[in-house]
C-alpha cells in the first residue's frame, strides 16, 4: 500500500480498543483471511493502554476478587470455542469455551438446580488468556503489533485514515474503533455537586472502582452511593472485603444474616428508587418462563415479516405481540401473585404500558410504592421459587430470553429512528430485571440492610443539599448527612454527550453522528460510520457506543456473536 502521508507507522488495520469486542474482530479478521486461497500478509496496529488483552476495564483481571458478574455461567454458552486455523504458515491454537474452561481450570460444571456466577476476575482471566492466546503468535508471525498509546485524534486524508496519539501519527486504510465506557459530559447535578465538593474540601468520587473510592468505603463512617444498580452491589461488596464478618443461613429459611462488624454506614439513592430484580436461582426455576412452547419462534419470525415489510410505524405494534406471549406464560401458572381478575386483554394491555412505564399500579405487580427493603425481599422470594410470580417478574425474566431475537429491530433502514431509540429506551427500563444480580447478592444485600450497614431510608429520590458540613439527605422528615460522596450511575452510551478526545475529533472533522437524539453513533450494516447519510469508508465501530444498532449491544454474552461481526469483516477484507 502506498502511503499518501508521512507518519511514524502505517499498516492495514487499526483497531482501537483490545476488550471483548476488540479481540473477536481480531480472532474474526485472521480467522477469515485464513480461508482465502491468496491470503495475503495483512497488518494490524492495535492500540490499547491496558495491560490485559480482551478484557478492557469491566473484566479487569487484577481487580477486587468480590466483584461478581451479573450473567450466570450457564448464560455464557456464548463465549465459544475458538477453533484453530492455519495463517500464512502459521498456527493459530484453538482456545476452549467458556464452558469448557470452567470445567478444565476449577472443574465446575454448570448444573440446573442452581446457577453459579464467576467473579468479574475470573472471567476476565480467561479472555485475558484467550486474547494472548492469538496476540502472540500474530505477532511471531509479524503481522500484529500492540501499541500502549491513546488515540487522541483521528482524521482522513484522501484514502487514509491518519490516527494521532499521545506519541505517534498513524495511517490506515481500515480503523475499527472497539471502544468502551467515554468520558461524558456532567449533567447540572453532578456539576453542582462536584463544584460544592472542591468548595467545601468535600470528598467526591466520579470513579466508584478507584482506590480513592476503595478507601472511603473500608474507612469511612458512612458514605453516600449515588445509584442503585450493579455498581452499588459492587460496592457493597468492596466495602465489606476486609470486614471481620461473615453471612450465614437463617434457621429454617433461604434467607441470610450478616454476622460481623462494620463500621461503614452506605446510604444509596436513585432518581427512581427501583431495584434490580434478582433472576431465578437456577435452570430449572428459569425453566418456566420457556416461551417456545406458546409460539416464540412464530411470533419472531411473524414480527421480522412485518419489519422487513415495512409495517411497523410504531411501538406498539412490537410490544403488542411480545404482551401476547407473555400473557400465555402468566395465564398458565397455577397460582398467580394475585387473586384478582385479570382477562387475557386487559394483561396484554397492562403488559404495553408497563413496558413503557414501569411505575404503573395493579394488583399482580408488585407495588412500585412499598419500600425498598420490602420490595426486594418480595423479589427474592420469587428468585427461590417460594412465592407466584408477579407480571412484572415475568415480563422480566422473558424479556431476558427474547433479548438477542429483539436485536433485529436494530436492524438498520427497516424501522423508524423514533421506533428504535423507543424500543431502546424500554430495553434500558428492563435491564433492572434481564441484567439482574445475582439471586445470593440481593439477599446479602437484604441481610446488611437487617445488620445497619446499609441504609435504604433515602433510596427513592431524595433531596439532595450540600454545605460546609456535607452532603445532606431528606425523605420524609428525616435527614443524614455525610462527607463521602461515590457516584456509582454510569451514564447511557450518549453521543450527545461524549467528551472524549477521540470523539471529539471526529465530530471536527465530520466523521461521526448520532443515530438519533440521546443515541450513540450512526452506523450502517457493516458497522461503517455514517455521516449525512453518506457512508465514511473505512471507517467502523463497534460496541456500546453504537447503541441503536446491531453493533452496539452492551452485555459480554453478544461479543463474540459472529452473526453480528461478520458483515463488518467482509467488508473490510474486500476493501484491502
Amino acid at each position: 500500500m502506498t502511503l499518501l502521508c508521512l507518519v511514524n507507522f502505517s499498516g492495514d488495520i487499526g483497531i482501537i480498543g483490545l476488550g471483548a469486542r476488540g479481540l473477536f474482530v481480531l480472532e474474526q479478521l485472521y480467522s477469515s483471511l485464513s480461508r482465502k486461497r491468496d491470503s495475503q500478509k495483512i497488518h494490524t496496529c492495535i492500540f490499547e493502554t491496558t495491560e490485559s488483552y480482551g478484557t478492557g476495564r469491566a473484566w479487569d483481571p487484577e481487580q477486587a476478587q468480590v466483584t461478581i458478574s451479573n450473567i450466570s455461567d450457564r448464560a455464557l454458552d456464548t463465549l465459544h470455542e475458538r477453533l484453530p486455523f492455519e495463517y500464512r504458515g502459521a498456527t493459530i491454537p484453538a482456545y476452549p469455551s467458556y464452558h469448557q474452561w470452567l470445567k478444565q481450570e476449577f472443574d465446575l460444571e454448570i448444573v440446573p438446580s442452581k446457577d453459579s456466577y464467576s467473579t468479574r476476575q475470573r472471567l476476565g482471566g480467561y479472555l485475558n488468556e484467550r486474547g494472548t492466546s492469538i496476540v502472540l503468535p500474530l505477532q511471531n508471525l509479524g503481522v500484529v503489533t500492540i501499541k500502549s498509546e491513546e488515540v487522541l485524534e483521528l482524521n482522513k486524508h484522501a484514502e487514509e485514515l491518519v490516527l494521532k496519539t499521545d506519541k505517534n501519527e498513524y495511517a490506515f486504510k481500515n480503523v475499527v474503533l472497539a471502544l468502551g465506557h467515554l468520558s461524558t459530559r456532567p449533567d447540572s447535578l453532578r456539576k453542582d455537586l462536584m463544584d460544592h465538593a472542591e468548595r467545601f474540601d468535600l470528598n467526591y468520587c466520579k470513579n466508584p472502582y478507584s482506590s480513592k473510592a476503595k478507601t472511603l468505603l473500608q474507612n469511612s463512617e458512612n458514605v453516600i452511593i449515588k445509584g442503585f444498580g450493579l455498581t452499588m452491589i459492587d460496592l457493597m461488596h468492596i466495602a465489606i472485603e476486609k470486614s471481620v464478618g461473615s453471612f450465614e443461613t437463617k434457621p429454617d429459611s433461604v434467607f441470610l444474616e450478616y454476622v460481623g462488624d462494620h463500621d461503614t454506614v452506605l446510604i444509596p439513592y436513585s432518581l427512581d428508587g427501583l431495584p434490580m430484580v434478582p433472576k431465578p436461582i437456577g435452570k430449572k426455576l428459569d425453566d418456566v418462563f420457556e416461551t417456545v412452547s406458546l409460539g416464540r419462534d412464530q411470533m419472531i419470525a411473524d414480527l421480522k415479516k412485518d419489519i422487513q415489510e415495512g409495517n411497523i410505524d410504531s411501538i406498539d405494534q412490537i410490544l403488542k405481540p411480545i404482551a401476547t406471549l407473555i400473557c400465555k406464560a402468566y395465564q398458565r401458572f397455577e397460582e398467580k401473585y394475585s387473586n384478582a381478575d385479570l382477562t387475557a386483554d386487559a394483561a396484554e394491555n397492562l403488559i404495553v404500558e408497563w413496558l413503557k412505564y414501569q411505575k404503573v399500579s395493579n394488583p399482580h405487580i408488585i407495588d412500585v410504592q412499598m419500600n425498598a427493603y420490602e420490595y426486594l425481599k418480595i423479589a427474592c422470594e420469587m428468585a427461590n421459587g417460594l412465592r407466584p410470580f408477579s407480571l412484572d417478574y415475568t415480563i422480566g425474566q422473558i424479556w431476558r430470553e427474547l433479548q438477542i431475537d429483539m436485536y433485529y429491530l436494530y436492524t438498520y433502514d427497516l424501522l423508524p429512528k423514533s421506533v428504535v431509540s423507543e424500543f431502546s429506551r424500554i430495553e434500558d427500563q428492563t435491564k433492572r430485571y434481564s441484567f439482574g444480580p445475582p439471586l445470593r447478592s440481593m439477599m446479602e444485600m437484604l441481610a446488611l440492610v437487617e445488620a445497619g450497614v446499609i441504609n435504604l431510608d433515602f433510596v427513592k429520590l431524595p433531596e439532595i443539599t450540600v454545605d460546609s458540613y456535607g452532603y445532606h439527605l431528606s425523605k420524609n422528615g428525616n435527614r443524614i448527612t455525610s462527607l463521602n460522596f461515590i457516584d456509582s450511575v454510569l451514564d447511557k452510551p450518549n453521543y450527545d454527550i461524549m467528551i472524549d478526545p477521540l470523539m471529539e475529533s471526529l465530530t471536527q472533522h465530520q466523521l461521526v453522528e448520532a443515530f438519533d437524539d440521546h443515541m450513540g453513533i450512526h452506523v450502517d450494516a457493516q458497522g461503517s460510520h455514517v455521516v449525512d447519510s453518506q457512508t465514511i469508508d473505512g471507517l467502523y465501530s463497534i460496541g456500546r457506543n453504537c447503541k441503536g444498532s446491531l453493533f452496539g449491544t452492551d452485555s459480554i454474552i453478544d461479543c463474540f456473536s459472529e452473526d453480528v461481526t461478520q458483515s463488518m469483516i467482509q467488508s473490510i477484507i474486500a476493501d484491502l
